[in-house]
């Protein structure tokens, strides 16, 4: 299964600050040139997470400084935003270990077919 990443989800909505729409792009950015194409590169992990936990610590701070109203409505729409991309790391995660599963096999295969 290859992940059409731009088609699944959006972060930024429209209660979604400057400071956290950049970081939003930037992971929309790293997920999109990984875009599940054969020939694309592989997504950078480790950049991911990088950008995933400065997002978090951003959403946390703007959390506890914005008013009443406001933060319900951000944190509604947050919500969402997680769950979506919460979603999309675990598919690409459990993309990742069937891979990993079928090199192991196959490496079990030749190492057998050597055998003989």
């Amino acid at each position: 299964m290859k992940i059409s990443v731009l088609s699944l989800i959006k972060l930024t909505h429209h209660h979604t600050p400057k400071a956290l729409s950049s970081i939003n792009e930037e992971i929309e950015c790293c997920l999109a040139n990984a875009g599940g194409d054969l020939n694309a590169d592989p997504i950078n992990d480790s950049h991911l997470k990088i950008l995933i936990d400065q997002r978090e610590k951003l959403v946390n701070l703007l959390l506890k400084e914005l008013a009443e109203p406001e933060v319900k409505h951000f944190a509604k729409a947050e919500l969402t935003v997680n769950d979506a991309l919460l979603a999309l790391v675990s598919s690409i995660r459990d993309e990742a270990k069937a891979t990993l599963t079928g090199i192991t096999k196959s490496s079990k295969a030749i190492k057998q077919y050597q055998k003989v």
